[in-house]
């Protein structure tokens, strides 16, 4: 493993798996079942490998939006009732705040210097088939809240 490619894996027992990363070689958990689709609905609280996604509506607009890593605002205007949420996959893009384009989330994951032991883990929030969230890390330029805005979210990951 030592002399491998970075991101290079070797499944060593059916609950295990060793992950070369960046000088070091990591042993987590074995996640074989990435590709689960979650409905999530707003006002609701979502429980995601051990931490729960709480989506509330506010009642009122924040004046001044503080970005906080684990709590986001967002503009509710044009979000579905029903949201998704699941696991980034290639070729999954969004277009960052303060972008015109749209970016690679394995693009945005390593440029954050994320782990490649938790990259696979790193879940996306969609609406219909656009990417409003990286969970945890960084929301869509499309979904920012706006002197236009009549309605907002708050998405805290506890």
């Amino acid at each position: 493993m030592i002399s491998k490619q970075v991101g290079t894996k070797l499944e060593f027992s059916q609950k295990f798996v060793a992950i070369k990363d960046r000088g070091q070689i990591r042993i987590v958990k074995n996640s074989k079942s990435l590709n689960t689709i979650i409905s999530v609905s707003l006002n609701s609280n979502t429980q995601i490998d051990g931490k729960i996604l709480e989506i509330t509506e506010l009642k009122e607009i924040p004046l001044k939006i503080v970005r906080n890593k684990n709590e986001e605002i967002l503009c509710a205007d044009k979000l579905e009732k029903k949201l998704k949420l699941r696991r980034w996959k290639n070729g999954d893009k969004i277009q960052l705040l303060g972008m015109k384009g749209t970016k690679k989330i394995s693009d945005v994951l390593t440029d954050l210097k994320i782990p490649s032991s938790e990259k696979e883990h790193q879940m996306v929030l969609l609406n219909g088939n656009d990417i409003v969230y990286l969970v945890g890390l960084k929301i869509s330029e499309k979904y920012k809240v706006t002197e236009e805005t009549k309605s907002a979210v708050k998405i805290c990951l506890k």
